[in-house]
């Protein structure tokens, strides 16, 4: 969701400048690129004008303006795809009268940031 926000935040900004400026032959390009745009580098080197915009790129770009928008990118994606930290901010619960972790089905949005500092606190210190 929040890089279809972004992509379309984009979109709507540059075709209002395009238009403004009445660049028209550059917006028809820029909607090219945004609608068939491929990573695909044996399409690239055919047609450059396809190439794909990281969506990193334009969430940094937005970041300066709606800042926490990168932050915020990087709790939603590692939510949706989690690697090691996240299934660990997931499954993981951090008993501090214990000192012990336990993993399970213990996700609790009020635990998950402080859980994965603290995890982590212990992996980094020793």
């Amino acid at each position: 969701l929040c890089e279809t926000a972004v992509l379309v935040l984009h979109v709507i900004e540059t075709t209002n400048t395009l238009i403004r400026q009445e660049k028209f032959e550059d917006l028809e390009a820029f909607l090219r690129n945004v609608f068939l745009s491929s990573r695909d580098p044996d399409r690239i080197d055919k047609d450059p004008t396809v190439k794909a915009t990281n969506i990193l790129t334009l969430i940094q770009k937005y970041n300066r303006k709606m800042a926490s928008l990168e932050a915020y990118y990087g709790i939603l994606s590692e939510r949706a795809h989690p690697n090691s930290a996240g299934h660990r901010g997931t499954f993981m619960r951090f008993h501090s009268d214990k000192v012990e972790l336990s993993f399970g089905n213990n996700f609790n949005s009020d635990y998950f940031m402080r859980d994965l500092v603290l995890f982590n606190m212990g992996v980094n210190i020793g």
